[in-house]
């Protein structure tokens, strides 16, 4: 049976939001925190770079026992962990701290790092989530979208996988604490701020199941925490953006280390602060619907379905059947290499977006790659009709290959009823595209060889329709 639709009507507070994110980056400054971590072990994702060096850099300065910096490349962890030593001079222990290897945007390297934490610590006090990144361009990872497998994913799969080892020695109330941002309504481009809505609802939602359990108070606090708008490196992928902005981003941004102190405050919260949503260094509310039975339901329905994340990918392949089924997609491996072009090329068109939009190597290579996929039927527009590195992320898509394949041409211009037929008579030799017979459906036909796509001279089936076309030719003359 389908599942339930949901709807739940949202009325933005946009105003409001507004009003709030204003006051706090101008006139809200979290404050400095003394707290001492002697004897706690502290894991932070993250922590080469932006909020999370900082945050790591506190909890040194702080006295923590053991430090672990998660980071995806060690060498630039190790940069850090020297930065961190060197500029904490009341401490010359720099074996405290540790450089693990986790990249977020890989299951096998997320369960990898749940798997050393178990067997290498013997506990963990304070587990900071800060990895995150803001990506402009839709770029698929392990089949999702990357932003999503990082920002939500693969971060509550580390999470779940170590809340037993936070829970470990009862007589210590462990903390976990996962970065936010401002939460208001927003547009569904900004696919950043989504994943931090669902990180609040799958927050909320575990606190609740933590809380079924019975026990007087909770044996790990988790929080949710808003550093605010900071001047790091999350968006350091993303294109140049406008004079405009960057002056807007130089009156509002705060300062890295100001942002990181709502993170260091979030690990010595008091028990108040379990499943809050955490703004300047204490608790703040959110979207009014997010309390009502509505959001209640949505972490319950929608957000924590049971899924086994060692076999995920065929647990919601519900697109990819849908692909295959719609345009007859017989190969094994045909949507999967479709895939791997498309990420690919909005990989590409991402790297090139980074660089100076007046470097000549940007605009050549752009020019190309426009020109080319127009030219194959891929872009909606041309680059003489506007179309920009932005056109790769929205049109450059599995459907779009798909519908250049010539079964599809052939039953869009009407020679067949369906794909499965022209599929079977491409292979039967009976289709040429100008004067190359085509045996495979998987033939891509470019824009300007989609009119001549048609039927093999030899063909019987050329020799029937010709037939019937003068059956057609008589009868107009004798009426």
């Amino acid at each position: 049976m389908a599942d339930e639709q949901l709807e739940f009507p949202i009325q933005p507070n946009i105003a409001a939001g507004l009003r709030m994110f204003l006051y706090s980056q101008l006139f809200v400054t979290p404050h400095f925190p003394r707290h001492s971590f002697k004897d706690q072990i502290v894991i932070v994702t993250g922590s080469n770079v932006g909020l999370g060096l900082e945050a790591a850099r506190q909890f040194y300065r702080l006295n923590c026992t053991r430090l672990v910096l998660a980071v995806r490349t060690t060498a630039n962890g190790q940069l850090a962990k020297e930065d961190n030593v060197k500029s904490v001079k009341h401490r010359a222990d720099a074996d405290t701290i540790e450089i693990w290897p986790l990249d977020l945007s890989s299951t096998a390297s997320t369960l990898a790092f749940t798997e050393r934490v178990k067997t290498e610590l013997r506990r963990i006090d304070i587990l900071v989530e800060n990895a995150g990144i803001n990506s402009k361009f839709w770029t698929l990872s392990e089949g999702f979208e990357q932003a999503v497998q990082v920002n939500v994913l693969n971060t509550f799969l580390l999470a779940l996988s170590l809340l037993p080892k936070l829970n470990k020695d009862e007589d210590i109330v462990s903390r976990l604490a996962a970065a936010s941002g401002h939460l208001h309504d927003e547009g569904e481009p900004y696919r950043y701020q989504v994943t931090k809505l669902i990180e609040v609802l799958l927050t909320r939602e575990i606190v609740s199941r933590l809380a079924s359990r019975g026990a007087p108070s909770p044996p790990v606090l988790i929080n949710i925490v808003n550093p605010g708008l900071c001047k790091s490196t999350l968006d350091r992928s993303g294109s140049q953006p406008s004079l405009g902005f960057r002056i807007l981003r130089a009156i509002l941004d705060r300062k890295t280390e100001v942002g990181s102190q709502t993170l260091v405050l979030a690990a010595c919260a008091p028990e108040a602060s379990h499943g809050e949503f955490q703004s300047d260094g204490t608790n703040q509310g959110i979207e009014s619907w997010i309390y009502t039975d509505i959001g209640r339901k949505v972490q319950k329905k929608v957000l924590l379905r049971k899924v086994n994340f060692h076999t995920y990918k065929s647990d919601n392949n519900h697109r990819e059947q849908s692909i295959r089924a719609r345009y007859y997609l017989q190969g094994t491996l045909d949507y999967q290499k479709y895939n791997t072009l498309c990420g690919n090329l909005r990989s590409l068109a991402h790297k090139l977006s980074a660089l100076d939009p007046d470097d000549p190597f940007r605009k050549k290579t752009e020019s190309e790659i426009l020109e080319k996929l127009w030219a194959m039927g891929i872009l909606k527009q041309s680059r003489e009709q506007g179309a920009g590195l932005s056109a790769v992320e929205h049109d450059v898509t599995v459907s779009a290959f798909c519908r250049r394949r010539v079964g599809v041409l052939m039953t869009r211009n009407g020679m067949v009823p369906d794909v499965k037929t022209a599929v079977t008579l491409i292979e039967q030799g009976h289709v040429r595209v100008g004067t190359e017979v085509v045996t495979d459906p998987a033939f891509l036909v470019t824009r300007s060889m989609e009119d001549f796509v048609t039927w093999v001279d030899s063909s019987k089936i050329k020799r029937s329709i010709m037939k019937y076309r003068d059956n057609l030719d008589d009868f107009d003359l004798m009426v």
